[in-house]
């Protein structure tokens, strides 16, 4: 319990109050706030240097020393959970401040083929800079997220309350509602024939899952939800990688990348980018802990 209250007066309070600072102050008191606390973090620490030590090793000069990198990563979350109290309250003028983006223009070409678009990226870097940063500009983004709500019992309350929280907030900057894996999924097909653009993360992992394919990735392979390439292969809609990378101090630069088809190679397309994208930059990715169910060694 006490931990639960921890957690709710850093993701309800403070940092939430924090964010009225000036962004400098703000982003710089995140990371000593940390996002977690008490056994979540331990383990968080522990999952992810097992997953560094199983794949890449400190051999890899990417990573360097390992309890660095997860410094660096634990920063990079934090700076993430303030975006969500930031972000909103930016306008097209000051956003430069914090975020710099290039490759609008592949999302308004690949629009032009009226089949709606798929923005393809991961848990990596702070991520939902892409649809905020993209919304603030005039680029509606449709969001495919997990559900929050009662229905999921893999959220407790204090996630419950923030997440909900955030997810208003996204829409309200991406000026359109987004859709959760609690909804019908039938609206997904519905926006691409509106000619909308889908954002998803790919290596997420909803409760239940089993359509899973393995893909080469970082000397083994790597399994990953089959649900973009099948959406794109059904409806033709093209796609696009992006990812956020860290810039400056606390800003970032979100890069984003055509992809040639739709479908399954697509698809691979962006797994490629994904793969090269931590290799240069792997203190940036979340999901380092599930490696042992995610990941297999070619040897």
């Amino acid at each position: 319990m006490h931990h639960k209250i921890l957690k709710a007066v850093k993701l309800l309070g403070l940092f939430p109050a924090i964010s009225l600072l000036p962004m400098p102050a703000a982003y710089k008191l995140a990371t000593i706030l940390k996002p977690m606390n008490g056994n979540d973090l331990k383990n968080y620490i522990c999952g992810m240097e097992s997953g560094i030590r199983l794949m890449l090793d400190e051999r890899s000069p990417a990573v360097g020393d390992v309890h660095q990198c997860i410094k660096n990563n634990l920063n990079m979350l934090s700076m993430e959970i303030m975006d969500a109290f930031i972000v909103p309250r930016l306008t097209p003028k000051s956003i430069g401040r914090l975020c710099t983006i290039s490759g609008i223009e592949q999302i308004r070409l690949a629009l032009k083929q009226k089949r709606g678009l798929i923005i393809a990226t991961a848990h990596f870097g702070r991520l939902l800079m892409i649809p905020f940063t993209l919304g603030i500009l005039g680029v509606k983004v449709r969001s495919l997220s997990q559900d929050i709500s009662k229905k999921n019992p893999y959220i407790d309350w204090v996630d419950r309350a923030y997440l909900q929280n955030k997810v208003k907030k996204l829409y309200k900057t991406s000026k359109i509602r987004g859709i959760t894996l609690g909804e019908d999924l039938r609206e997904i097909y519905k926006a691409l024939r509106k000619n909308q653009i889908l954002f998803i993360l790919m290596d997420a992992y909803p409760p239940g899952i089993t359509r899973l394919q393995a893909h080469p990735f970082l000397g083994g392979s790597l399994r990953l939800p089959t649900g973009i390439q099948r959406i794109s292969q059904r409806t033709k809609a093209p796609l696009v990688y992006a990812a956020v990378k860290p810039d400056r101090n606390w800003r970032v630069k979100v890069k984003i990348d055509p992809i040639p088809g739709y479908g399954p190679e697509a698809f691979e397309e962006a797994v490629r980018k994904l793969e090269a994208d931590i290799a240069k930059h792997p203190c940036q990715w979340w999901q380092w802990g599930y490696m042992n169910t995610m990941w297999t060694s070619e040897s």
